[in-house]
Parts: C-alpha cells; structure tokens; sequence
C-alpha cells in the first residue's frame, strides 16, 4: 500500500482492454496500423476474448492521429438486413461524416439517395442518431439500400480528401444474412481501391472458406493474420527455465556390477525367490548332480547331469 491507496489489479478481465490496459501485441498493432494507413484489406482471426476488438480499436487510435477516417461496425447483433443497413448509417454518420451542429439535417442529406430512407432518433442523453429501416414494398429494396450505403464511404474519402478505413467485427455473420452477400461486397468495393477494411472473426473455418476458396468472390483479397495467444517476454522464460535447470535433482547411480551382497544389485535384477548368500564367485557348490547356474538377477540352482565326478559347474551369464 502507497500513499494510503490499496494496490490495484493491472490486468482487466471481460471489459474490452483500452488505453493502459493494454499491453503487448506490438508488432501485430504496427502492421495493423500500417496496413490502415496504406488502404490494405485484412482479415483477422482469433478464437473470442483473444483481444481482436482491443488490438483494432488501439490501431484505430492510431491511425485517427495519423488523418486516417476509421469506421467501425459490429456485425455481431446485425440479425436483419434491416439492422445490418442500420448498423452501416451509423458508422457512415458517426465516424466518417464530417462533425457539424446541424445533425439531423447533415443525417437527412447523406442518406437522400437510399431506396429506403432511415427513421432518426436523436438521444437526448449525448445528441447521438439512431436508425431504423423498415422492410420495403419489394424484397430489393433493402438489397439496392444496403449497397448504396457501402458506396457512401468512397464518397466521404473524396470529398474530405482522406484515407477511409472500415472495420466488421464477426465478419462471418455476413454469410447468415444473405449468401449473395459476399457477392454484393465485393463488387462494390473493388472499386474503392483508397479504402481500407479489416474483417474479424472467430470462426475460422467460415473466414477460410470466404477468403480461401477460390469459388468465392472474397477469395485471395486480403492480407491474412491470425492472433494467437500474448506471451509473456522471453526474459521471463529464460529466468523460469533456468530455475527449473537448478532445482532438478539427478538421479542416484545404480551400481551394475555383480557384489556379495543383494542389496548391491540393481532393484530390478534382484530375485524374490533365492537370496544369495556369499560371494557369486565363492559360493559355489560342486557336485556330480547338480551345479550352480549364475543369472543376471542371482544365484539360482538348476539341476544339471554331469558325466563325472570331476565336472565342474556351467556358467551362464557369469559375474
């Protein structure tokens, strides 16, 4: 405790990792950067709460003061088309248009050329927009909408002469609402070649088959990074292998030469069914009818026939 104030955990859990809670992944948050900034597509993958939104929002800080328009849209709740149309005029407004005190006028006119025209709300907590969008007479309303408004964001990049980024959280929930989709995306966004996108996912066998198949329209169109898990610096491992180095205790010699005593040989050569006495050497017992047979574990007798009284005893395995 210093200053009276009680220590406090470092680490955030379960809330998105911002500002100094982040840490690490250094080298993919500068690719990331230098990827938005050149107008590059990317596809990212991870499994979820690997910090894929932490790692893209820190980028998006950082392109923002590098004159970088960055817009953000979570797929995650897009369960509609209509959501999905909604969730693409908010990012439009919120993170590319042009700030002004007029907002629901500004609004009126970025969206005048839609087949079907938002209803705005204004929250009166933080004067924010919300928008809704409502089923059309025909079934290609909301398609020919949808498409209008992912042209939007080549517009705002010319008229404010900058670099637009968009970023789609759980990209692979594009494929749920409709599977011309994909189609739709990319033919509009192959001619915006000065936007960027970053599509993440935690699906990836879905994203492999959007971006790796080459059936499908997406397929070789990004730059591909997969995040795996943060670890720790390799100072930390080496002083942790070099504990475990010392405190390894060696393994006692076993002896493996043959002795008088049983307790000299190794625990799995010993016999549990004849002890042996004296030396393997001197213990030997002559006799006509039977001999000694000396074996890897003891002295263990065996009857052999001798062919006269002055046989000696046959060796085996001999100490």
């Amino acid at each position: 405790m210093r200053n009276g104030h009680p220590p406090t955990n470092p680490f955030t859990y379960g809330a998105l990792a911002l500002d100094d809670a982040f840490t690490n992944r250094e080298t993919e948050l500068r690719d990331l950067v230098a990827d938005m900034e050149n107008g590059q597509d990317v596809v990212l993958y991870a499994p979820r709460r690997y910090g894929k939104s932490s790692l893209v929002i820190r980028a998006s800080q950082r392109a923002l003061k590098r004159h970088v328009l960055v817009g953000y849209c979570d797929l995650m709740r897009t369960t509609t088309k209509e959501r999905f149309a909604a969730a693409l005029a908010k990012t439009i407004y919120a993170d590319l248009e042009s700030p002004g005190e007029q907002v629901v006028e500004r609004a009126a006119n970025l969206f005048r050329g839609l087949r079907i025209r938002p209803t705005m709300e204004v929250d009166p907590d933080d004067l924010t927009l919300r928008f809704t969008f409502q089923a059309g007479r025909r079934p290609s309303d909301i398609d020919d909408t949808i498409e209008r408004l992912l042209e939007l964001p080549g517009k705002i990049a010319a008229e404010r002469k900058r670099r637009v980024a968009i970023v789609f959280d759980e990209f692979q929930e594009i494929v749920g609402l409709d599977r011309n989709f994909p189609n739709l995306m990319r033919s509009v966004f192959q001619m915006q070649p000065e936007i960027g996108h970053v599509y993440l996912g935690s699906k990836r066998h879905v994203l492999e088959r959007i971006f790796n198949d080459k059936n499908e329209p997406f397929w070789r169109s990004a730059k591909q990074m997969e995040l795996g898990r943060s670890r720790p610096r390799s100072s930390h491992r080496s002083s942790a292998s070099a504990s475990t180095r010392r405190t390894r205790r060696s393994r006692p010699r076993r002896s493996t030469g043959c002795s008088g005593s049983q307790r000299d040989i190794p625990m799995r050569r010993r016999s549990s069914r004849t002890p042996c006495g004296s030396s393997c050497r001197q213990g030997t017992t002559r006799s006509r009818t039977t001999s000694t047979r000396r074996s890897s574990r003891c002295c263990v007798p065996s009857t052999t026939t001798s062919r006269g009284s002055g046989t000696r005893p046959r060796r085996r395995n001999g100490c």
